[in-house]
């Protein structure tokens, strides 16, 4: 991924041109090259971490129950899940890095129907619920 592009010998001063592929991956990487006995060291950053939520939303009946969602990302993205509502629970896979299930639970809902979030990586799970005295079907 790191490869010389002119001067690759000669006598006395010189310049040496390299080139430097794009990483395919979020992992730092970092490779060496051997300049007239000397090491020079190349360090290359990850690539930006993207998210993804999948599925984005679900419907969650009035009596509640569990559900889950994947959070997609490359290996070395971190991440967390965390509800933004008082009825809704991450109750498994809180955080992590790459790939992951985020697990969650609804409390029953006493009243009108709604809606619930959980923040998983920079995506928003979105859990609609039911009234009460309502039946869904899945």
């Amino acid at each position: 991924w790191v490869r010389i592009t002119s001067g690759p010998g000669g006598a006395g001063p010189g310049t040496l041109a390299f080139s430097v592929d794009p990483t395919p991956t979020s992992l730092p990487r970092s490779s060496t090259l051997a300049v007239a006995g000397h090491t020079v060291t190349i360090n290359q950053a990850g690539a930006p971490c993207s998210y993804l939520v999948g599925p984005p939303s679900a419907q969650i009946g009035a009596g509640g129950g569990p559900g889950l969602f994947e959070v997609n990302t490359a290996e070395a993205c971190p991440w967390t899940a965390a509800s933004n509502d008082g009825w809704l629970h991450v109750t498994g896979g809180a955080n992590g890095a790459g790939d992951g299930t985020v697990t969650f639970s609804a409390d029953p809902n006493p009243g009108e129907a709604r809606a619930g979030t959980i923040a998983g990586g920079e995506n928003t799970f979105t859990a609609f619920q039911s009234a009460a005295g309502t039946l869904t079907l899945r």
